[in-house]
């Protein structure tokens, strides 16, 4: 029975081997990237806007800490596109909003985007 024992111990060397280098190859395999933005969490970071993008009042610090939330969430091309179609979404939902004030916030707030904002956005030509 002792030898019994040995390819036992060897079959499980050899299974335990085999599903670490599966596991290995899956890992390496580049996975689709997911959209991770809530565009309920966005919309609620860049309320204290609206004041604002209205222009109806002066620019907020909460409405800047809320772009720069949002900025740090788009880490990836499709996280940059789910925030242009949020943002898009959001604003032709909104009446009175000053496209210059939209396109000049990030500036204001002091950030750099990585897309231009506006009112008209085409959310397929950001990167």
């Amino acid at each position: 029975m002792a030898g019994g024992y040995g390819v036992s111990r060897k079959v499980a060397v050899v299974v335990i081997s085999i599903l670490a280098a599966s596991w290995l190859m899956v890992d390496a395999v580049p996975r689709r990237t997911m959209a991770t933005i809530n565009c309920d969490e966005m919309i609620n970071s860049i309320a204290p806007c609206l004041k604002y993008l209205r222009g109806d009042g002066s620019l907020p610090k909460e409405c800047c800490d809320g772009v720069d939330h949002v900025n740090s969430m788009a880490t990836t091309k499709t996280d940059r596109q789910q925030t242009c179609k949020c943002i898009v979404d959001t604003m032709a939902s909104v009446s009175g909003l000053h496209d210059d004030l939209v396109k000049s916030l990030p500036t204001k707030c002091g950030l750099h985007l990585s897309f231009e904002i506006s009112t008209h956005m085409d959310c397929s030509k950001v990167n």
